[in-house]
């Protein structure tokens, strides 16, 4: 599909910059959209090397002062750095900038960040680490293609005609009339992007593999945030939740500490409002209320994957934020109206994951009462409550999935995918109330046989669940739709088919 269709703006006929080699000779270069080397070098066998507009490029000195205020290193400091490079990988050294890295100021849409406050050295480690380079044109398409595909659709978290109207922009900075994009954002979009790309890209790109492609951006992100460079707290914000989907040992809690980041910083724009949906329905009220609705629903999986209580507590979400899916560039309209019902049947989901998690976790006070059997009956009518409530979602969304299926968009294979996660979680929230109920039986005043009946049924019930997320999990590694799920979880259940028992009391 092409993402440029119907774009009304006029294409520009030269290159916002070009190698040396091309520039001495006064040729049309294509190292914006090919990389190093460009197609002239290639036949010509030459160095290639980009040349950007700069004042540094008049300033031959290593002066970081210079480097700080102008953002382009000069042309010596380039070809050191690429010197460097080459001694790193001859030396097995994995690679900071790659083949087909560029540095970010040649694309106009790209927001130049203000590092007039990061010490001038701060700012040579950025570029010597590759934080300040972006992927060349066609690889980066293909990055933020994967994106809207698979990301998005299920976590709406930036507006996306907003995004395509600036990315797709191809005016110089002068005539610049939209709005640009966050380096730092990019970075991380970028990040989650490389989970669903395929392996030819990957290594197109200049990486050995998916891995080392993630831990490049990540990296590059996590130190623009570190150091500083992003001081936009939306930007910020969004760039952090993405970044919780950083796969790391347990231990370390990424994704829970790279949450709490996004939460400080979108209560720092009052993101967290509830009054947000009576204000005037403005671009950057739309902006915040999708960022708040994304860390709520990220909130509740990275809860339930690392077994902790929520941060935050789950707003009812506006529909505008559903409807941002019918705009998609990448889907058809029959499909969006299908991803934009699912969206809508998470939601209501994650409501209810958020009681299962408050009441499975310990967030929630328990009331002060006389004795264990009353606290015993008063949870077990909690459970009970949610029990029901979980069972009225599914089958609502069944019904509704039933009546999807005869259109082509629930036949998609990403569709497919989504009502597997959905189910997935749905699941999951049930094995949890099990567990609980498990545990309240022998508090609950009654006979000893009642109590053993009692947990013979929880018991039957807890396996037929297990068995029914096991198939899932299944289906989702036969589709490839894996990527999705949180690590801890998918772990959790990959050898549930080998000792069922043991992973649904793990959960």
């Amino acid at each position: 599909m092409d993402l440029r269709k119907d774009l009304p703006v006029t294409y520009r006929s030269r290159a916002a910059a070009a190698c040396k080699a091309c520039h001495d000779r006064k040729v049309r270069c294509d190292y914006l959209v090919n990389g190093s080397p460009c197609t002239n070098c290639r036949h010509d066998r030459r160095s290639c090397v980009l040349r950007l507009k700069g004042t540094v490029l008049r300033n031959r000195k290593q002066d970081p002062e210079a480097l700080a205020q102008n953002l382009v290193p000069s042309t010596s400091f380039q070809d050191d750095h690429n010197v460097t490079q080459r001694e790193n990988r001859d030396r097995g050294y994995p690679g900071l900038v790659f083949s087909s890295d560029i540095l970010f100021s040649a694309f106009s849409f790209i927001e130049r960040p203000d590092l007039s406050s990061i010490p001038p050295e701060d700012v040579v480690f950025l570029e010597l680490k590759g934080c300040l380079h972006v992927p060349v044109r066609r690889i980066m398409d293909t990055l933020v293609k994967a994106y809207f595909t698979h990301v998005h659709p299920m976590l709406p978290l930036v507006g996306e005609p907003e995004f395509w109207k600036s990315y797709l922009s191809t005016h110089s900075g002068r005539e610049r009339r939209c709005e640009t994009l966050s380096l730092f954002l990019l970075q991380a979009l970028f990040f989650r992007s490389c989970s669903f790309i395929d392996s030819e890209t990957i290594q197109d790109a200049g990486y050995g593999d998916i891995s080392q492609a993630q831990s490049t951006f990540y990296r590059r992100a996590k130190l623009l945030f570190d150091l500083d460079a992003e001081h936009q707290h939306l930007s910020k914000a969004q760039g952090a939740v993405l970044l919780s989907y950083h796969d790391a040992p347990p231990d370390c809690r990424p994704g829970s500490h790279w949450l709490s980041a996004a939460i400080h910083s979108a209560m720092s724009i009052q993101a967290h409002r509830s009054d947000l949906n009576e204000e005037k329905d403005t671009a950057d009220i739309r902006a915040r209320k999708r960022l708040w609705t994304s860390i709520c629903l990220r909130d509740g999986i990275i809860a339930l994957s690392l077994r902790e209580p929520l941060k935050v507590v789950p707003v009812t979400t506006s529909c505008s934020v559903v409807d941002n899916l019918e705009t998609s560039r990448v889907y058809e309209p029959s499909i969006t109206r299908v991803l934009s019902q699912l969206l809508h049947m998470r939601y209501q989901l994650s409501g209810l994951l958020a009681r299962v998690i408050s009441l499975t976790y310990g967030s929630d006070q328990i009331p002060h009462v006389g004795d264990v059997a009353s606290w015993g009956q008063w949870l077990h009518l909690r459970i009970d409550c949610l029990k029901s409530d979980l069972a009225l979602w599914d089958m609502e969304s069944k019904t509704i999935i039933n009546q999807m299926f005869g259109s082509l968009g629930c036949s998609h294979p990403y569709t497919q995918i989504y009502i597997h996660l959905l189910s997935f979680y749905y699941y999951t929230a049930r094995i949890l109330l099990f567990n609980r109920e498990l545990g309240l039986v022998g508090a609950l005043p009654s006979t000893p046989e009642h109590h053993d009946q009692r947990r013979g049924a929880l018991l039957s019930d807890l396996q037929e669940t297990v068995q029914s997320i096991t198939f899932i999990v299944s289906e989702l590694n036969r589709c490839g739709g894996t990527s999705h799920l949180p690590t801890t979880l998918y772990q959790d259940y990959l050898g549930a088919g080998e000792s069922k028992a043991e992973t649904s009391c793990d959960l």
